[in-house]
């Protein structure tokens, strides 16, 4: 029984330890894939060449003929589980337009800033940080005449509640150690609430406040980016038409097609902090029934099989929410 995570990435343009050039039209193919052995699902599986290959094998098992596939509409480990009831904002009262916060201008908020100002149900979107002046910038370049720009410190809850009372849900994205305080602010302010992940160990403490936003009648997905997120949904999906799930394990991948030749600046992909942790920390994997903590980040390197357009990759151990998220979910379901 394993939950392994790892993480590969490929640019055809000249990139250094992890580095690459942004550009406002970057063009990028992206393939996730999660494997649960048990005869049936999304299953990983090494060829004669040594090649790990994801295939999806379709199936009825663990569930009727008669009905329909579940519809995922959350990460693995919400925080909160129950319907939304009783909270005062749009999206538990169902009004046709909704003020969405998002707290972090980084290289993540912008885009959320974006895609809910593209929402024709999003009326409002406040764009919180500490550099309001990025904040400003990114409100003004991604939100249109829907954001407007407020000084926030991540730090302190109560600059955090100021800036999303009254929202009907709240995007944070900042840095994950910042996670805790802020889900503490959107408790008692009232407000849904989702992240882009924990990098494991926060994660494991932010299942702990279910109780906290069950007393506050709203919900929180916690880890819903692209992976942590995208694979959870995939593994959830895979692991409700199994009986037993006796291995998960959580691949990402992506191939950059974007001509950089013409580019002369560099910037990360996204944090740099975390990009490095990915690569260097521990990167705890639930192996035989227990946790290996000697694992450490860019090891254990396998070719893996993503099909097209991402084909082969190299992939590696990276420390990620999924291990735990996999293991907490499904713990007393054979893995």
């Amino acid at each position: 029984m394993a939950v392994k995570s790892s993480r590969t990435s490929r640019s055809r343009s000249a990139c250094s330890a992890g580095l690459r050039p942004y550009h406002s039209t970057r063009s990028c193919s992206f393939a996730s894939g999660m494997g649960a052995a048990a005869r049936a699902g999304r299953r990983a599986h090494d060829t004669a060449e040594g090649v790990r290959t994801l295939l999806f094998l379709p199936h009825t098992r663990g569930r009727r003929p008669d009905r329909a596939a579940p519809v995922v509409r959350a990460s693995l480990h919400s925080a909160s589980r129950h319907r939304l009831r009783g909270a005062p904002n749009a999206v538990a009262t169902g009004r046709s337009s909704m003020r969405i916060a998002v707290i972090g201008a980084g290289a993540m908020g912008r885009w959320a800033v974006k895609e809910l100002a593209l929402s024709p149900e999003v009326e409002e979107i406040v764009v919180g940080d500490y550099n309001e002046e990025q904040a400003r910038a990114v409100a003004t370049t991604h939100g249109g005449d829907k954001a407007k720009a407020m000084f926030v410190d991540a730090r302190e809850p109560e600059s955090v509640k100021k800036a999303i009372v009254g929202c009907g849900a709240m995007i944070n994205a900042t840095q994950h150690f910042w996670n805790i305080t802020v889900m503490h602010a959107a408790a008692a302010a009232g407000v849904h609430y989702t992240d882009m992940g924990g990098l494991f160990h926060v994660t494991k403490q932010q299942v702990e406040l279910d109780g906290e936003f069950r007393k506050a009648g709203v919900t929180a997905v916690i880890a819903m980016g692209g992976a942590p997120g995208v694979t959870n949904v995939l593994a959830r999906y895979g692991a409700e038409r199994l009986d037993t799930v006796e291995e998960a394990h959580a691949y990402c991948g992506n191939v950059d097609d974007t001509d950089w030749s013409r580019y002369d600046g560099w910037v990360v992909p996204y944090s740099l902090e975390t990009l490095c942790d990915e690569f260097s920390v521990a990167a705890p994997q639930f192996i035989d029934g227990k946790w290996n903590t000697d694992i450490v980040g860019g090891t254990g390197l396998e070719d893996v099989d993503f099909g097209a357009p991402a084909g082969i990759l190299e992939a590696h151990h990276t420390i990620h929410s999924e291990p735990f998220s996999f293991w907490h979910t499904w713990k007393d379901q054979g893995l």
